[in-house]
């Protein structure tokens, strides 16, 4: 039972250091996500001129 318990703990580290790397690219996807985010809302906003600037408002 002592390899059992060896074991598991091994699984226990593995599964620690994937979830910091999961934390990690949920972080660089959490930026990327507002930067397009912000993108998107300057070309929805070009957009809404665009229409009323031509009378289609």
């Amino acid at each position: 039972t002592e390899e059992f318990g060896e074991g598991v703990q091994q699984v226990g580290e593995d599964l620690t250091e994937g979830g910091q790397q999961v934390e990690e690219t949920f972080e660089d996807l959490e930026e990327e996500y507002e930067d397009t985010e912000a993108s998107e809302a300057l070309s929805d906003s070009d957009a809404c001129d665009d229409l009323e600037g031509g009378g289609l408002s």
